[in-house]
């Protein structure tokens, strides 16, 4: 009775209405162990977070945590989020990229940072947005709202 779970299909985080603690420690969290998984949970993801794209044509909504960038960990993370939603269309991924490859420092991870910051900063947000376009252009196409192109388009992944 302490605390919530975001009322969103994807990125959801617990909202705890009390005293939490600081964990000393590591928490090892592996749900994808080779990148067949990685792939497929993240096509899986991105059909969730196209979708919620939609919803009141934000990623925010009701019971869900506000963006603030004086806020904590996860107010400022929506934030910035919301700051990244606001470029364009297939701009946004490419400095997503650049800025966690070069800027981050994500090139001194090897071979194996390339790959992940690859997949994980381009291609998923990639696909994201091809899929939001997609949605867009159904929309257009067929003369319904984005929310109906979503619902038919990723119907499987969504319920």
């Amino acid at each position: 009775g302490y605390g919530y779970c975001e009322d969103k299909v994807y990125d959801q985080h617990f909202v705890v209405n009390g005293k939490v603690k600081i964990l000393n420690g590591d928490i090892i969290d592996i749900i994808t162990d080779s990148l067949t998984n990685f792939t497929i949970r993240h096509n899986l993801w991105s059909d969730l977070e196209a979708s919620e794209a939609f919803k009141n044509n934000t990623q925010e909504g009701a019971g869900t945590i506000s963006p603030k960038l004086s806020g904590h960990p996860i107010e400022k993370r929506r934030f910035l989020k919301m700051f990244y939603l606001k470029f364009p269309l297939f701009v946004r991924p490419i400095l997503y990229f650049l800025y966690r490859y070069f800027i981050r420092l994500g090139f001194l991870d090897g071979k194996e940072g390339l790959i992940f910051h690859f997949l994980q900063g381009f291609w998923f947000r990639f696909i994201i947005d091809a899929k939001i376009y997609e949605i867009k252009k159904i929309s257009k196409d067929i003369n319904i709202s984005y929310e109906e192109a979503s619902k038919r388009i990723y119907r499987k992944n969504i319920n």
